[in-house]
């Protein structure tokens, strides 16, 4: 089973999604040419179902960002870069 990332929400329940560096490269490839801010949204869409979605729905823009941004930085993966370039 690939790891997952659990954020804890404001109303004591968790959003769980794959790591950032688990999301199969083609939901990256399907979001390649959106604005950055619509990015994301793709990979939830892709990953998570409609009743998993609702959770995100409810917090507010910041909150929603610090979750973003959270999810981003729990991966070791920076875009543009695999395991096979940091080791080169």
């Amino acid at each position: 089973m690939m790891e997952q990332f659990h954020y804890p929400l404001p109303d004591g329940s968790e959003i769980v999604v794959p790591k950032y560096k688990h999301v199969p490269a083609g939901i990256a490839r399907k979001a390649r040419n959106q604005h950055v801010g619509n990015q994301i949204w793709t990979f939830l869409e892709e990953l998570l179902t409609p009743a998993q979605l609702e959770p995100l729905d409810a917090l507010t823009v910041e909150q929603f960002g610090e979750f973003a941004q959270a999810w981003q930085k729990d991966s070791t993966v920076k875009p543009g870069e695999s395991s096979a370039s940091s080791t080169s």
